[in-house]
């Protein structure tokens, strides 16, 4: 009772996709979305169950979106790399 020195530290707690989504001020929807595509880091499945590391959310950076271009290749949006 009361006893936190078995807890895992905030940090490193596991969120639902709900609680995540508040604390990334997205929709429930989006985060399930980023999570299936493997674009959202921290992301820890249990079956059908998914639960988010926040800590590994907020330190990564969300994948940009990707464009399909004419010869069938991806880069994301605004990538002058490929001059």
């Amino acid at each position: 009772m009361g006893d936190t020195a078995n807890e895992p530290p905030p940090e490193a707690q596991l969120l639902t996709v709900p609680q995540a989504a508040r604390a990334l001020q997205l929709p429930p929807k989006s985060v399930y979305a980023l999570a299936s595509r493997g674009a959202l880091p921290g992301v820890v499945r249990f079956g059908r169950v998914v639960r988010i590391n926040l800590t590994e959310a907020l330190r990564g950076q969300v994948a940009p979106p990707q464009t399909r271009l004419p010869d069938g290749s991806r880069r994301a949006p605004h990538d002058w790399s490929h001059r």
